[in-house]
Protein backbone atom coordinates (compact mmCIF):
# COMPACT_ATOMS: atom_id res chain seq x y z
CA UNK A 1 0.00 0.00 0.00
CA UNK A 2 1.29 3.45 -0.88
CA UNK A 3 2.20 5.53 2.17
CA UNK A 4 0.49 8.84 2.69
CA UNK A 5 2.85 11.70 1.71
CA UNK A 6 2.71 13.18 5.19
CA UNK A 7 5.40 10.64 6.02
CA UNK A 8 7.49 11.43 2.95
CA UNK A 9 9.72 14.23 1.73
CA UNK A 10 6.63 16.12 0.60
CA UNK A 11 5.84 16.89 4.23
CA UNK A 12 8.97 19.07 4.43
CA UNK A 13 7.34 21.63 2.14
CA UNK A 14 4.97 24.09 3.75
CA UNK A 15 2.45 25.81 1.43
CA UNK A 16 1.70 29.47 1.81
CA UNK A 17 -1.89 30.68 1.49
CA UNK A 18 -2.52 31.46 -2.20
CA UNK A 19 -4.36 34.43 -3.57
CA UNK A 20 -7.98 33.47 -4.24
CA UNK A 21 -7.99 34.30 -7.95
CA UNK A 22 -4.76 32.32 -8.42
CA UNK A 23 -6.41 29.30 -6.80
CA UNK A 24 -9.48 29.58 -9.00
CA UNK A 25 -7.42 30.09 -12.14
CA UNK A 26 -5.24 27.09 -11.40
CA UNK A 27 -8.25 24.88 -10.75
CA UNK A 28 -9.79 25.94 -14.04
CA UNK A 29 -6.47 25.13 -15.69
CA UNK A 30 -6.43 21.64 -14.22
CA UNK A 31 -10.03 21.06 -15.31
CA UNK A 32 -9.23 22.15 -18.85
CA UNK A 33 -6.07 20.02 -19.00
CA UNK A 34 -7.96 17.05 -17.58
CA UNK A 35 -10.71 17.47 -20.17
CA UNK A 36 -8.17 17.43 -23.00
CA UNK A 37 -6.48 14.25 -21.79
CA UNK A 38 -9.75 12.45 -21.06
CA UNK A 39 -10.91 13.17 -24.61
CA UNK A 40 -7.56 12.12 -26.09
CA UNK A 41 -7.82 8.84 -24.20
CA UNK A 42 -11.39 8.23 -25.37
CA UNK A 43 -10.59 9.00 -29.00
CA UNK A 44 -7.44 6.84 -28.92
CA UNK A 45 -9.43 3.92 -27.49
CA UNK A 46 -12.04 4.41 -30.21
CA UNK A 47 -9.30 4.33 -32.87
CA UNK A 48 -7.97 1.07 -31.40
CA UNK A 49 -11.47 -0.44 -31.36
CA UNK A 50 -12.86 0.60 -34.74
CA UNK A 51 -9.68 1.57 -36.60
CA UNK A 52 -8.60 4.86 -38.07
CA UNK A 53 -6.06 7.37 -36.87
CA UNK A 54 -5.63 8.41 -33.26
CA UNK A 55 -6.36 12.00 -32.31
CA UNK A 56 -4.08 14.68 -31.01
CA UNK A 57 -4.94 17.94 -29.32
CA UNK A 58 -6.11 19.61 -32.53
CA UNK A 59 -8.64 16.86 -33.21
CA UNK A 60 -9.79 17.09 -29.60
CA UNK A 61 -10.42 20.83 -30.03
CA UNK A 62 -12.58 20.12 -33.09
CA UNK A 63 -14.43 17.40 -31.20
CA UNK A 64 -15.28 19.92 -28.48
CA UNK A 65 -16.35 22.71 -30.80
CA UNK A 66 -18.65 20.41 -32.80
CA UNK A 67 -20.76 19.59 -29.74
CA UNK A 68 -23.89 21.56 -28.75
CA UNK A 69 -22.70 24.89 -27.32
CA UNK A 70 -19.27 23.80 -28.54
CA UNK A 71 -17.98 27.33 -29.12
CA UNK A 72 -18.65 28.23 -25.49
CA UNK A 73 -17.14 24.97 -24.26
CA UNK A 74 -14.00 25.42 -26.34
CA UNK A 75 -13.66 29.02 -25.16
CA UNK A 76 -13.78 27.80 -21.54
CA UNK A 77 -11.16 25.15 -22.29
CA UNK A 78 -8.97 27.79 -23.96
CA UNK A 79 -9.23 30.09 -20.94
CA UNK A 80 -8.34 27.22 -18.62
CA UNK A 81 -5.35 26.20 -20.71
CA UNK A 82 -4.24 29.84 -20.78
CA UNK A 83 -4.31 29.92 -16.98
CA UNK A 84 -2.30 26.70 -16.83
CA UNK A 85 0.24 27.94 -19.37
CA UNK A 86 0.74 31.24 -17.54
CA UNK A 87 1.25 29.43 -14.25
CA UNK A 88 3.93 27.21 -15.79
CA UNK A 89 5.80 30.30 -17.00
CA UNK A 90 5.44 31.80 -13.52
CA UNK A 91 6.89 28.65 -11.97
CA UNK A 92 9.90 28.92 -14.26
CA UNK A 93 10.61 32.65 -14.05
CA UNK A 94 9.83 33.35 -10.38
CA UNK A 95 10.93 29.92 -9.15
CA UNK A 96 7.81 29.50 -7.01
CA UNK A 97 8.82 25.93 -6.18
CA UNK A 98 12.23 26.93 -4.80
CA UNK A 99 14.15 24.82 -7.32
CA UNK A 100 17.14 27.16 -7.23
CA UNK A 101 19.89 27.56 -9.81
CA UNK A 102 21.56 24.18 -9.54
CA UNK A 103 21.69 22.05 -12.67
CA UNK A 104 18.79 19.93 -11.40
CA UNK A 105 16.80 23.03 -10.46
CA UNK A 106 17.39 24.72 -13.81
CA UNK A 107 16.33 21.54 -15.64
CA UNK A 108 13.10 21.44 -13.63
CA UNK A 109 12.41 25.10 -14.38
CA UNK A 110 13.15 24.50 -18.08
CA UNK A 111 10.51 21.74 -18.03
CA UNK A 112 8.01 24.22 -16.54
CA UNK A 113 8.82 26.66 -19.34
CA UNK A 114 8.49 23.96 -22.01
CA UNK A 115 5.16 22.91 -20.55
CA UNK A 116 3.99 26.52 -20.72
CA UNK A 117 4.93 26.66 -24.40
CA UNK A 118 3.12 23.39 -25.17
CA UNK A 119 -0.13 24.43 -23.51
CA UNK A 120 0.20 27.94 -24.90
CA UNK A 121 0.33 26.29 -28.33
CA UNK A 122 -2.90 24.49 -27.53
CA UNK A 123 -4.47 27.84 -26.72
CA UNK A 124 -3.41 29.16 -30.12
CA UNK A 125 -4.96 26.12 -31.83
CA UNK A 126 -8.21 26.70 -29.94
CA UNK A 127 -8.11 30.39 -30.86
CA UNK A 128 -7.71 29.62 -34.58
CA UNK A 129 -10.68 27.25 -34.45
CA UNK A 130 -12.82 29.79 -32.64
CA UNK A 131 -11.83 32.51 -35.10
CA UNK A 132 -12.97 30.40 -38.08
CA UNK A 133 -15.24 27.81 -36.60
CA UNK A 134 -17.14 27.18 -39.86
CA UNK A 135 -14.01 25.80 -41.56
CA UNK A 136 -13.06 22.19 -41.13
CA UNK A 137 -9.63 21.01 -39.95
CA UNK A 138 -6.87 21.26 -42.54
CA UNK A 139 -3.85 19.25 -41.42
CA UNK A 140 -3.07 16.49 -38.93
CA UNK A 141 -1.42 17.58 -35.70
CA UNK A 142 1.88 16.11 -36.86
CA UNK A 143 2.08 18.72 -39.60
CA UNK A 144 2.87 21.41 -37.03
CA UNK A 145 5.59 19.27 -35.44
CA UNK A 146 7.15 18.60 -38.82
CA UNK A 147 6.97 22.27 -39.69
CA UNK A 148 8.91 23.49 -36.67
CA UNK A 149 11.30 20.53 -36.97
CA UNK A 150 12.07 21.57 -40.54
CA UNK A 151 12.51 25.19 -39.44
CA UNK A 152 14.99 24.18 -36.75
CA UNK A 153 16.94 22.01 -39.17
CA UNK A 154 17.50 25.00 -41.44
CA UNK A 155 19.39 26.77 -38.66
CA UNK A 156 23.11 26.33 -37.93
CA UNK A 157 23.58 23.04 -36.07
CA UNK A 158 19.87 22.46 -36.61
CA UNK A 159 20.09 18.67 -36.81
CA UNK A 160 22.01 18.54 -33.55
CA UNK A 161 19.46 20.83 -31.94
CA UNK A 162 16.54 18.62 -33.04
CA UNK A 163 18.43 15.56 -31.82
CA UNK A 164 19.08 17.22 -28.46
CA UNK A 165 15.39 18.05 -28.14
CA UNK A 166 14.60 14.42 -28.90
CA UNK A 167 16.96 13.28 -26.15
CA UNK A 168 15.31 15.72 -23.76
CA UNK A 169 11.83 14.46 -24.67
CA UNK A 170 12.94 10.87 -24.07
CA UNK A 171 14.37 11.96 -20.71
CA UNK A 172 11.01 13.46 -19.84
CA UNK A 173 9.32 10.21 -20.82
CA UNK A 174 11.68 8.23 -18.59
CA UNK A 175 10.91 10.63 -15.75
CA UNK A 176 7.24 9.74 -16.20
CA UNK A 177 8.10 6.05 -15.83
CA UNK A 178 9.97 6.91 -12.64
CA UNK A 179 6.82 8.53 -11.28
CA UNK A 180 4.93 5.36 -12.12
CA UNK A 181 7.43 3.39 -10.06
CA UNK A 182 7.72 5.75 -7.07
CA UNK A 183 4.22 7.22 -6.96
CA UNK A 184 5.74 10.62 -6.13
CA UNK A 185 4.24 13.62 -7.94
CA UNK A 186 5.65 16.54 -5.97
CA UNK A 187 6.35 18.63 -9.06
CA UNK A 188 2.69 18.48 -10.11
CA UNK A 189 0.71 18.69 -6.89
CA UNK A 190 0.93 19.13 -3.13
CA UNK A 191 -0.49 15.84 -1.91
CA UNK A 192 0.71 16.17 1.68
CA UNK A 193 -2.63 17.25 3.20
CA UNK A 194 -4.97 15.11 1.16
CA UNK A 195 -7.18 12.64 2.96
CA UNK A 196 -6.00 9.03 2.69
CA UNK A 197 -8.82 8.19 0.27
CA UNK A 198 -8.18 11.15 -2.05
CA UNK A 199 -4.44 10.53 -1.89
CA UNK A 200 -4.79 6.88 -2.92
CA UNK A 201 -7.04 7.91 -5.80
CA UNK A 202 -4.60 10.61 -6.92
CA UNK A 203 -1.63 8.23 -6.85
CA UNK A 204 -3.57 5.50 -8.69
CA UNK A 205 -4.62 7.84 -11.50
CA UNK A 206 -1.23 9.54 -11.48
CA UNK A 207 0.71 6.32 -11.84
CA UNK A 208 -1.37 5.03 -14.76
CA UNK A 209 -1.30 8.47 -16.33
CA UNK A 210 2.46 8.81 -16.00
CA UNK A 211 2.95 5.39 -17.61
CA UNK A 212 0.81 6.37 -20.61
CA UNK A 213 2.60 9.69 -21.01
CA UNK A 214 5.96 7.97 -20.64
CA UNK A 215 5.22 5.75 -23.64
CA UNK A 216 3.99 8.66 -25.76
CA UNK A 217 6.89 11.00 -24.99
CA UNK A 218 9.45 8.25 -25.51
CA UNK A 219 8.06 7.57 -29.00
CA UNK A 220 8.01 11.29 -29.84
CA UNK A 221 11.62 11.65 -28.69
CA UNK A 222 12.79 8.62 -30.69
CA UNK A 223 11.08 9.98 -33.82
CA UNK A 224 12.79 13.35 -33.35
CA UNK A 225 16.18 11.65 -33.10
CA UNK A 226 15.45 9.66 -36.26
CA UNK A 227 14.39 12.86 -38.02
CA UNK A 228 17.63 14.56 -36.93
CA UNK A 229 19.82 11.61 -37.94
CA UNK A 230 18.29 11.40 -41.42
CA UNK A 231 17.75 15.16 -41.85
CA UNK A 232 14.13 14.30 -42.57
CA UNK A 233 11.52 16.47 -40.81
CA UNK A 234 8.75 14.18 -42.08
CA UNK A 235 9.95 11.53 -39.61
CA UNK A 236 8.99 13.73 -36.66
CA UNK A 237 5.81 12.85 -34.81
CA UNK A 238 3.45 14.64 -32.45
CA UNK A 239 0.95 13.11 -30.06
CA UNK A 240 -1.38 11.65 -32.69
CA UNK A 241 1.57 10.37 -34.73
CA UNK A 242 3.06 8.67 -31.67
CA UNK A 243 -0.24 6.91 -30.98
CA UNK A 244 -0.54 5.86 -34.62
CA UNK A 245 3.05 4.56 -34.54
CA UNK A 246 2.19 2.49 -31.50
CA UNK A 247 -0.93 1.11 -33.19
CA UNK A 248 1.15 -0.18 -36.12
CA UNK A 249 3.33 -2.36 -33.90
CA UNK A 250 2.65 -6.06 -33.21
CA UNK A 251 -0.40 -6.22 -30.93
CA UNK A 252 -0.72 -2.51 -31.70
CA UNK A 253 -4.45 -2.12 -30.96
CA UNK A 254 -3.99 -3.67 -27.53
CA UNK A 255 -0.98 -1.46 -26.82
CA UNK A 256 -2.95 1.57 -27.97
CA UNK A 257 -5.84 0.69 -25.65
CA UNK A 258 -3.41 0.44 -22.70
CA UNK A 259 -1.88 3.83 -23.47
CA UNK A 260 -5.35 5.32 -24.06
CA UNK A 261 -6.38 4.15 -20.58
CA UNK A 262 -3.23 5.77 -19.21
CA UNK A 263 -4.00 9.11 -20.87
CA UNK A 264 -7.60 8.89 -19.66
CA UNK A 265 -6.31 8.21 -16.13
CA UNK A 266 -4.01 11.23 -16.37
CA UNK A 267 -7.05 13.36 -17.15
CA UNK A 268 -8.78 11.95 -14.06
CA UNK A 269 -5.64 12.79 -12.06
CA UNK A 270 -5.96 16.40 -13.20
CA UNK A 271 -9.62 16.41 -12.12
CA UNK A 272 -8.56 15.09 -8.72
CA UNK A 273 -6.12 17.99 -8.34
CA UNK A 274 -8.72 20.51 -9.46
CA UNK A 275 -11.18 19.20 -6.89
CA UNK A 276 -8.62 19.55 -4.12
CA UNK A 277 -6.24 22.46 -3.61
CA UNK A 278 -3.71 22.23 -6.45
CA UNK A 279 -0.01 22.48 -5.81
CA UNK A 280 0.29 25.08 -8.53
CA UNK A 281 -1.81 27.57 -6.60
CA UNK A 282 0.78 27.81 -3.83
CA UNK A 283 4.13 29.39 -3.27
CA UNK A 284 6.36 27.16 -1.16
CA UNK A 285 9.14 27.53 1.34
CA UNK A 286 11.40 24.85 2.76
CA UNK A 287 11.08 24.17 6.45
CA UNK A 288 14.19 24.02 8.51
Amino acid sequence: MTAHPASSAEASITPLEPVKWVRLGARLGYLAKGTVFVLIGILAARAAWIGGSASGTGEVMWTVVEQPAGVVLLAIVAVGLSAYSLWRFTQCILDTEGRGRSLKGLCARAIYFGSGLVYGGMVLVAGRILAGVARRRHQPDDAYVREWTGTLMQQPWGQWLVGAIGVGVIGFGLAQFRKTWTGIFRDEADLSKMSDRRYRRAVLFGRFGAAGRGVVFSIIGICLIIAAKNADPSAARGLSGALDTLARQPYGPWLLVCVALGLFAYGLYQFTLAGYDPHVTHSYKKTS
